[in-house]
This record gives structure tokens, C-alpha cells and sequence, in this order.
């Protein structure tokens, strides 16, 4: 969390607001190309994963890499269309692909290590690839003023990419896999999981909408300088997002999915009670830290005025994070009951209220149109998820478990 902040508001100062544009652009494009790599296979294998005897989980691991690795054949062409429409130039290519592998094995192999209950390490591995490497670069660009461009950037993110799926790789020695490579491709089980995936399809592409719609809107009318000034609000507002996500759902998800498929339905209940109630604290003191770090670093450190200018979006697109966050409670509810087909219906109207909203704002409203448009997004797919785990709820009771 304090890694994201540090960098952004470091570039913010070093770098011009158009650069920090196009690092925005590169990291939304790559976290959506993670996306699109995995399909969202992961939320299928995850759940067999926690539910698998300890002598099955390699092979269950052995499995979905399978899976990886065929799908591969598919995104990567997808994936120079970025290129070909000129959303990133060419001359990022070859940092592209080769972040974007790293960091979608980087990643698989943390929810590995978050579903067979190691947490700890899960949280390492996140924060190697995610946040460690910021420190070094900084005292290499604060030492070396040559040292300050986007290349630099892209080095020091590749190397600690690399090294996360390593040290991953090693924490995950004695789940198996290895052995499991001798023994053939359960294609049936695949076939199982690309049918259940498919139901998380449309998930994946309102993902893709809601993260990427925004920011090549906004460069669409209003420029790469306000990408920069976009980028560094959302960045940090989204902080309020990530923590919670990985220190606490990715920790309490297996057990709130252990608790339902073995029937302890009490401790389903208050599993989901404690997610609650923790995601309203940490989102607090996340916004209260995301907001105070954001003004004192624009005043005393930053001292660019086009980033002030726009300060009453960042408020709105911090309140909109923190809605974001507390969705993570009834979709981990409805996600532990299976209930796969609401958590699509909700992303794919969320995703369509927020494509025309931007179309409709952002021209008109530049940062302010986002902020609004992102409010009233969350705030959709907030109501819709609630609603439905409220319903499952009810229904899960008449069944008598």
C-alpha cells in the first residue's frame, strides 16, 4: 500500500504528468492482460483447490498451468491489438509481454499459496511483485538524475516480477506439482472448469471495461496530462481497494468457502459477519490515509499545480474505492454458495452503466465525469450483489441448512 503511494507521488514530482500517463496506461493494460490470461480460471481451480486432499493439490495446480498454458495461444495475439490501435506504441512491446507473463504467474501462484491456507506467504509474493521493487528504483532515480525515465521503471518492475514467481515457486515445492507432471492432463476437469469460467466470461470483460474505459476516455478528449492527474488520484484512492483485498478477503475467503462446503453453516455465518465488519475498518483508515497522504504530498513535496486543480474529483473517486471495497463483502458471500451466475449479471450491468456514463461525462466533466460515473457503477453493482446474497440467504434458510 505505502509502495503504490510512494511511487506515484515520486514520479508525480520527477517525471512530467504525461509520463506518469503512460505508466498508468501500461499498468491498468498489463493488470487487465493478468486478467484476460487467467479468464478467471483461478475462481474454478481455487475452489477445488481449498476443497482437494492434501495429495491432490498438485495435481490440481499441474491442471490449471495446463490450462495457462494453452490459453496463451489465444490472448497473446488479442494482446498486440494494443499496439495495433495505438493505445500503447510499440517501442513498450517487448516490456509488455514480458511483464505481463511474469506477473500472471506471479499471481497464480499466490492464490495458490492464499488457497491452501498460507497467507503469509501469499502476502509476501504480493508485496515482491506489487510494491518491494518501488524502494530500490527510488534511491536509484534520487542518486542518479539520468536514471529518471520510464525504462528505469520498467527494469526494476520486470526484475521483481521475476524474482516473486521464483521465491512462489519455492514456497510451493511440497504441494507436489512436480510429480503431478508425470501424470496426463485431466482435460475432463479442464473442460469442467472452462464451462464453469464461461459463466465468469462476461465478469472478465466488464473488468476489462470498467478499468480501461476511463483512462483512454479521458486521453480520448482531454489528454495524456490528465491520464497523469487521473492516474495518481485512482492510484491512490484504490489503495482503499487493494489492502483489504489482500490482507484480508484473499486471507478469509477459504475459510469462508471451506465453512459452506462442509455444511457448518454457523460458521459460514459468522465468517461473513467478521469480513463485514472488518471491511467497514480497514476502509476507513485506508480513506483517511489515502486522502491526508495524498494533500501533504501535493503541498510540500509535489508542488505541481495541475494536480491540484482537479481536487474535488479525487473525493469522489475516493468515496467511489471505498464502495468498490465493501462490495467485496456480499460478493464473497454469494461467491461461497456458488451463486456465479448473479456475480456476471451484476459485473455486466455495472460494466454497461459505467461505458455510458463516460461516453456521456467525460467529454463534458473531464475527471469530475469519471469520479461521478465510477460512484454510480459500484454503487450499482454494491446494490445489485447485496441484494442477491440477501436472497440466497433466504433461500439457503427454507432449505433448512
Amino acid at each position: 500500500m505505502g509502495s503504490k503511494f510512494i511511487l506515484l507521488v515520486f514520479l508525480a514530482k520527477l517525471l512530467t504528468p504525461g509520463e506518469v500517463g503512460t505508466l498508468n496506461l501500461m499498468t491498468v493494460t498489463i493488470a487487465n492482460g493478468v486478467m484476460l490470461a487467467g479468464m478467471q480460471f483461478f475462481l474454478y481451480a481455487n475452489r477445488e483447490l481449498a476443497a482437494a486432499p492434501l495429495e491432490k493439490k498438485g495435481y490440481v495446480v499441474r491442471n490449471q498451468m495446463a490450462f495457462y498454458g494453452a490459453l496463451y495461444c489465444v490472448v497473446f495475439p488479442l494482446a498486440l491489438l494494443v499496439f495495433v490501435f495505438g493505445l500503447l506504441p510499440w517501442a513498450l512491446a517487448g516490456w509488455f509481454f514480458a511483464i505481463l507473463v511474469s506477473d500472471h504467474a506471479s499471481y497464480e501462484l499466490q492464490r495458490v499459496l492464499a488457497s491452501t491456507h498460507r497467507a503469509v506467504k501469499s502476502n509476501v509474493i504480493h508485496t515482491v511483485r506489487t510494491g518491494l521493487w518501488v524502494y530500490p528504483m527510488v534511491v536509484v532515480m534520487f542518486i542518479k538524475p539520468a536514471a529518471r525515465h520510464l525504462t528505469v521503471v520498467w527494469a526494476f518492475w520486470l526484475s521483481f516480477s521475476l524474482f516473486s514467481v521464483m521465491l512462489a515457486l519455492w514456497y510451493n515445492r511440497r504441494l507436489g506439482a512436480k510429480s503431478a507432471f508425470k501424470m496426463p492432463t485431466d482435460w475432463e476437469w479442464i473442460r469442467r472448469g472452462m464451462r464453469t469460467t464461461l459463466n465468469f466470461l462476461p465478469v472478465t470483460i466488464s473488468l476489462l471495461a470498467i478499468t480501461l474505459v476511463d483512462r483512454y476516455s479521458i486521453e480520448r478528449w482531454w489528454g495524456r496530462d490528465l491520464v497523469g492527474v487521473y492516474a495518481l488520484y485512482s492510484t491512490i484512492a484504490n489503495l482503499v481497494v487493494a489492502f483489504p483485498e489482500a490482507g484480508l478477503t484473499t486471507v478469509m475467503q477459504p475459510q469462508i468457502i471451506a465453512a459452506y462446503a462442509e455444511g457448518r453453516m454457523d460458521d459460514h455465518r459468522r465468517l461473513l459477519r467478521q469480513l463485514g465488519l472488518r471491511l467497514v475498518v480497514i476502509v476507513l483508515l485506508c480513506s483517511a490515509f489515502a486522502a491526508f497522504g495524498l494533500l501533504a504530498a501535493l503541498k510540500y513535496y509535489v508542488r505541481k499545480p495541475i494536480y491540484t486543480e482537479h481536487l474535488a474529483a479525487f473525493w469522489v473517486i475516493l468515496l467511489a474505492a471505498a464502495v468498490n471495497a465493501m462490495g467485496m463483502w456480499p460478493h464473497n458471500e454469494l461467491y461461497s454458495r456458488h451463486v456465479d451466475k448473479m456475480i456476471s449479471r451484476s459485473s455486466i450491468v455495472s460494466a454497461v452503466v459505467l461505458v455510458v456514463l463516460i461516453m456521456t461525462l467525460v467529454p463534458r466533466w473531464g475527471l469530475m465525469g469519471a469520479g461521478i460515473s465510477l460512484l454510480i457503477c459500484w454503487t450499482v453493482m454494491f446494490a445489485l450483489k447485496y441484494g442477491a446474497s440477501v436472497r440466497s440467504r433466504s433461500a439457503v434458510a427454507e432449505t433448512g441448512a
